[in-house]
C-alpha cells in the first residue's frame, strides 16, 4: 500500500511541477484527497498464494477555458512522464444567466431605438413598455458538463498540428424576444 501512495504522490507532484513549470496557473488547478482501493485476486493456478491489489488514486481538475493545444500539452505532460493517469475533459458554458441578461438587455434596448423612430413619426412619444415576452430555440443540445472522453482520439492523434486546431463542440441558441412599446 505504501508502494501505491508513494507512487501517486510522486506522479501528482510531477504533474504539477510540469505544468507550473509550462506557466499553468496553479491557482486554477484543485486536486481531491487521496482514496485508496484494495482488493485480493486470486489466480488460477492451484497453490499460488492470493495476491493484494492496491490501487490509490487523486484526481486533478484544471479549469480553464478550451483550448485543444493545451489539452495535447497536458495530454503530452502525462505521456511524456510515462504516468499512470486516466485523462478526460469536460466543459460547461459558463454563466449562462449573466450572458442572457446581457443580451435581452440589448434586444430591449435595440427594439426601444425602433419604436422611438416609428413614435417620432407618429408626432409620439415612447412612455413605457405595456410586455416583454421571448421564446428561445436551441440549435443543439450541448448539456452543461457534457464530458468528452479524449483518450481514444488521443491515441490515434499523436502529431498534433492538426488536433491543435480544433474547438469545442458549438451550439446555436437564438431567442425571439417581442417587445411592446406604449406610445404617447
Amino acid at each position: 500500500m505504501e508502494t501505491a501512495i508513494h507512487k501517486i504522490d510522486e506522479q501528482c507532484d510531477c504533474f504539477l511541477h510540469r505544468i507550473a513549470e509550462a506557466g499553468v496557473d496553479i491557482s486554477k488547478v484543485s486536486m481531491n484527497d487521496l482514496s485508496i482501493d484494495q482488493r485480493k485476486v486470486s489466480n488460477d493456478t492451484p497453490g499460488e498464494p492470493i495476491r493484494l491489489v492496491v490501487q490509490a488514486n487523486k484526481k486533478i481538475m484544471i479549469s480553464a477555458p478550451f483550448h485543444m493545444a493545451f489539452i495535447n500539452f497536458i495530454k503530452n505532460v502525462i505521456k511524456d512522464n510515462q504516468m499512470d493517469a486516466d485523462f478526460s475533459t469536460r466543459f460547461s458554458f459558463s454563466d449562462v444567466d449573466s450572458l442572457h441578461k446581457k443580451l435581452l438587455r440589448e434586444a430591449i434596448e435595440d427594439s426601444k431605438s425602433k419604436a422611438e423612430i416609428i413614435a417620432s413619426a407618429m408626432g409620439q412619444k415612447i412612455i413605457g413598455i405595456e410586455e416583454v415576452s421571448s421564446d428561445i430555440h436551441s440549435g443543439c443540445n450541448i448539456e452543461e458538463n457534457d464530458s468528452i472522453q479524449m483518450s481514444d482520439i488521443f491515441a490515434v492523434l499523436d502529431n498534433h498540428s492538426i488536433s491543435d486546431q480544433l474547438s469545442a463542440k458549438r451550439t446555436t441558441v437564438s431567442e425571439r424576444v417581442e417587445v411592446i412599446w406604449i406610445m404617447a
